[in-house]
């Protein structure tokens, strides 16, 4: 998904340094958590045929270490990234809802407003903070058996802990392939920094918002002005 117009060569901060560490911390600390849990989950049927009963066994006992107390790490980043994300992915349903009904543009020919997130990624933030606060609270119940939880209490938590667990984990991969499928998109986690015509293109509301507000372009890194885009529009929009 190119930049219609091409780099402009002009920059808007999208992000501070706070909420570029409290995303990469997220991210990490998230894959460890699900690459140590589908072991957990799937390694019994997928690894022993591939690595043997005895490395496997090794592996598993691994990741559940790992698992178990990363899971404090997990408990402060989903803390953060709720906090510091609120503001911005408040659902606004005159324009949100209209977002949805285009599918972000796929539908009806031209790519909808949208303001500084758009419906999309709001959607995102809301799955993450729900099924990472269900995950939070599962996990202290599944890592914790001595606080007198019944057995029904444990099997229930397990079923909502990987139910949960499986959706958060599909909506990252979309996540991440729109990150580096969408032109510009993934700048704004790395330097902080976005080109105006991408703002233009994909947050329409949200330059008005610069604009009027005053808020000064910078101009581009050399690195990004050496790699501006000489794309010809698209047919379909983004």
């Amino acid at each position: 998904i190119r930049i219609e117009e091409g780099r402009s060569g002009r920059e808007y901060t999208r992000t501070t340094s706070a909420e570029r560490w409290v995303h990469w911390f997220t991210a990490v600390v998230f894959v460890l958590m699900a690459l140590t849990g589908l072991i957990l989950l799937y390694g019994r049927t997928v690894l022993i045929p591939v690595m043997g009963p005895e490395a496997f066994a090794a592996t598993a006992e691994l990741s559940k270490i790992v698992h178990n107390y990363l899971g404090i790490l997990f408990i402060l980043a989903m803390v953060l990234t709720i906090v510091i994300f609120l503001r911005d992915n408040l659902f606004n349903l005159k324009v949100d809802m209209k977002w949805f009904m285009a599918a972000g543009g796929y539908l009806g020919g031209r790519h909808p407003s949208a303001e500084k997130y758009n419906a999309g990624q709001k959607a995102w933030y809301w799955t993450a903070a729900i099924t990472g606060i269900a995950l939070c609270i599962t996990g202290l119940i599944l890592n914790f058996p001595n606080f007198e939880q019944t057995r029904e209490t444990m099997q229930i938590a397990n079923i909502i802990h990987v139910l949960a667990s499986a959706i958060v984990i599909a909506f990252l991969l979309v996540h991440v392939y729109l990150a580096f499928s969408t032109e510009g998109a993934l700048q704004a986690m790395t330097m902080g920094k976005v080109d105006e015509n991408w703002v233009k293109q994909h947050h329409d509301l949200w330059y008005k918002q610069l604009r009027q507000s005053g808020q000064k372009t910078t101009s581009a890194s050399a690195g990004a002005a050496a790699g501006q885009s000489t794309a010809v529009p698209r047919e379909q929009p983004s």
